[in-house]
């Protein structure tokens, strides 16, 4: 349990996290996390189907979860005021759900319109691909939303199965930021989460291989644009390394005054739309270069990204360069953390992730210890056109 006061407004942010998402699915079950993300706002024991949402938009609350390949996390932000109520619904949605055969035929369409309106997406299309290309044997390679064929057939009894195994308090992180006393709101916590001690499963897969060499997928689409996805195996949230890839990101595709806006966008017209990010997860990570272009332009656009990545992998970056990343990156992140669900989901993330509060505590610190060296190192040692899969 992590609790922050915040007394700036009487708000407050309940967010839990269970330490599981695709990560732990298998071919047969693929998708039940997302499922169960619907499933649950379905009834509880104390609660029947839609009271959930009615209860507490009269309250003022927002309600919402996500699931990802780590992890699934429930949130309210609500007045201060209704704390006690927030947090025994979210505790008795989460630790007793009924999941009604009803209710979970209803959201088997839902689930199942998600799924064909992602087939319809050019991002997600894209994104898809990509991680074909860059993940073969790691569960990372699977959808979190799951298949159609795998959603439409699923018994309530295999999701039970799943839930029984990871929904219980020890593996899960429950995160409260906002206008609340500490000491009584862990009592209360205590009370609300009380249940049978059991022993988290903490599944260990092997690390993905490198890619030999160039990976190119290409799906043809009716669309308007050209959607470019260049993906290159990153590292771990926890690995130092992640914080030089963050600065490297940011001087390559983060705003007006990166390289790739300025040489590609504006000075050679190649792209609509570029940018970049460095994403770390539990296992892996990945660092992404997305863009928008006229289809014409396809084999222009991919020659000018790999020369500025080679010109930074030969020449490095200049203090200058640097220095401007370090500001953005640490003005973004104050930025973000000025309201309580956003300290919240940060703070989540993080502890699934790495285990522990540290690296929240710490990102800036260890973001001004990077060097021109270190950048100029992490474009060598992840970054290059043998190490890259491209998506279009």
């Amino acid at each position: 349990v992590v609790i922050q006061e915040v007394k700036t407004n009487p708000l407050v942010t309940i967010d839990t996290w269970i330490k599981t998402g695709s990560i732990n699915e298998t071919e047969e079950n693929n998708g039940v996390s997302h499922f169960l993300e619907h499933l649950f706002f379905k009834g509880s024991t104390n609660h029947a189907p839609g009271e959930f949402d009615k209860i507490l938009e009269t309250k003022g609350a927002i309600t919402n979860a996500a699931t990802s390949k780590d992890f699934t996390h429930y949130y309210i932000t609500i007045p201060s005021k209704d704390f006690d109520l927030a947090l025994e619904m979210h505790s008795d949605m989460l630790l007793h759900p009924l999941i009604p055969r009803k209710e979970l035929e209803k959201e088997r369409k839902v689930v199942i319109e998600e799924i064909m309106k992602d087939a319809n997406s050019p991002n997600t299309i894209a994104y898809d691909n990509l991680l074909t290309m860059l993940y073969t044997s790691h569960p990372y390679k699977r959808k979190v939303i799951g298949t159609t064929d795998i959603i439409s057939t699923i018994h309530r009894d295999k999701i039970l199965e799943y839930y029984n195994q990871y929904y219980h308090p020890s593996n899960m992180v429950t995160v409260i930021i906002g206008d609340v006393n500490s000491k009584s709101v862990i009592e209360k916590v205590k009370e609300n989460f009380c249940a049978e001690y059991k022993k988290p499963i903490k599944n260990v897969f092997p690390k993905e291989q490198l890619l030999p060499a160039q990976k190119k997928t290409t799906t043809y689409f009716d669309v308007q644009s050209g959607y470019m996805l260049i993906g290159f195996r990153g590292t771990s949230i926890n690995d130092n390394d992640s914080y030089a890839l963050d600065v490297l990101s940011t001087i390559l595709g983060d705003g007006r005054s990166s390289v790739f806006y300025r040489k590609i966008k504006e000075d050679k017209q190649l792209a609509n739309t570029i940018g970049t990010a460095n994403t770390g997860f539990k296992d892996d990570g990945i660092f992404y270069i997305s863009a928008t272009f006229e289809p014409e332009k396809n084999d222009l656009l991919q020659s000018a990204i790999f020369d500025e990545i080679k010109n930074i992998q030969k020449n490095g970056i200049t203090l200058e360069q640097l220095q401007i990343a370090k500001n953005m990156i640490e003005r973004n992140t104050y930025y973000e953390r000025e309201s309580v669900s956003n300290i919240a989901s940060e703070i989540g993330y993080t502890f699934v992730t790495t285990d522990g509060t540290k690296f929240y505590e710490n990102y800036i610190s260890n973001i001004k210890k990077v060097t021109a060296f270190d950048v100029k190192r992490v474009a060598n040692k992840y970054l290059g056109i043998d190490k890259s899969a491209v998506s279009i």
